[in-house]
């Protein structure tokens, strides 16, 4: 028996959707901002181009996919609710991509954070292990492994028909009839299960190697000391992503079952549900850009906003013959210019 819906129609006012309207293309404007430039320094520096980064430019390309195809679709089905959207077909390939985000955004974060346990607990023997090859592959096991569950997914939205309804109706009786035991513990479990041990781990070793210091780091030469805060400053950059994509997600589950709880479901609800996904997918390529020097240096590159250094200044001021320099009394320098 197919599935009915007699719930009240949920329009926004003209305020609210000129509201949530500029919201989203705010976030659409920043999300390709940033992520697209991750992408493309990535692509235009061969320094970029360590295992690391390509990781990132991963998530980075799965959150511009995401915030390019569905905030116009947020816009136009929860927004402004176009008619040519409410159809079963329109809400069934809706929910499939937002599932196919959701895994390959989980399933990113678990290489990330694999990727920056083994550089911090066992340097050596990863180092010599790893390559771009290896790292392509796990980028291809994260992909399928989306779609796989995704198709898996597809299965508890074929008996829901609405009649004319928008999608924000079928997201409703989706979350409703869905059996998570079935649907998505199978997909979730064990990727979840692994990101949540490897956090663990990853910070266990960041407090080792930045509190704790033990006499064989005192007798580090200074070289090993930098690798290893680097190592240690990555690490905490993806944590950092990590627990920004968790609160994204906290938003996302809270607007939701406040719209399954509610008797008068508000459009406010669904928006917010959506609203969540795109500020994780947004907000994760400007915490790597506040935390990465070569990030900003990759950007003044880019766009010319490099100084000229002061040393260069005065060289070639040096080369004209303008600039003596001297010593006076206290034994400072000081530059004399004809």
């Amino acid at each position: 028996m197919p599935k009915t819906n007699e719930t009240l129609a949920i329009t926004p006012t003209q305020a609210d959707a000129a509201v949530q309207t500029c919201l989203c293309l705010l976030l659409l404007i920043l999300g390709v901002l940033g992520n697209g430039m991750i992408c493309f320094f990535v692509w235009r520096f061969k320094s970029f181009r360590t295992i690391p980064n390509i990781l990132l430019t991963n998530l980075a390309t799965v959150d511009l996919l995401n915030i390019i195809i569905i905030v116009p679709l947020s816009i136009l089905s929860l927004v402004y609710d176009v008619k040519a959207l409410r159809t079963k077909s329109a809400a069934w390939w809706t929910a499939l991509v937002l599932a196919v985000f959701f895994y390959l955004n989980l399933a990113s974060m678990l290489l990330l954070v694999v990727d920056r346990y083994f550089a911090l607990a066992h340097p050596i023997r990863y180092i010599s292990w790893k390559s771009h090859s290896k790292t392509f592959c796990g980028i291809c096991a994260a992909w399928i492994y989306s779609l796989l569950f995704t198709g898996y997914l597809s299965i508890a939205l074929r008996d829901i028909e609405l009649v004319g309804k928008s999608y924000r109706y079928y997201f409703i009786e989706y979350l409703k009839g869905l059996d998570f035991r079935k649907y998505l513990l199978p997909g979730l479990v064990v990727v979840v299960g692994l990101i949540i041990v490897f956090s663990s781990l990853t910070v266990r070793e960041i407090l080792r190697k930045s509190l704790f210091k033990t006499a064989e780091n005192g007798l580090r030469s200074s070289g090993s000391k930098t690798k290893t805060s680097k190592k240690v400053n990555s690490a905490c950059t993806i944590m950092i992503v990590l627990l920004a994509y968790i609160v994204s997600v906290a938003g996302r589950i809270s607007f939701s079952f406040a719209s399954l709880k509610s008797n008068e479901p508000s459009q406010w609800y669904i928006f917010l549900a959506h609203f969540c996904v795109f500020c994780g997918s947004t907000c994760n390529s400007f915490i790597y850009a506040a935390r990465s020097t070569e990030f900003r240096k990759a950007w003044r590159e880019t766009f010319k906003f490099k100084k000229p250094f002061k040393s260069q200044v005065q060289d070639s001021q040096k080369k004209a013959g303008k600039v003596f320099y001297i010593n006076d009394v206290f034994g400072k320098k000081v530059v004399v210019v004809q």
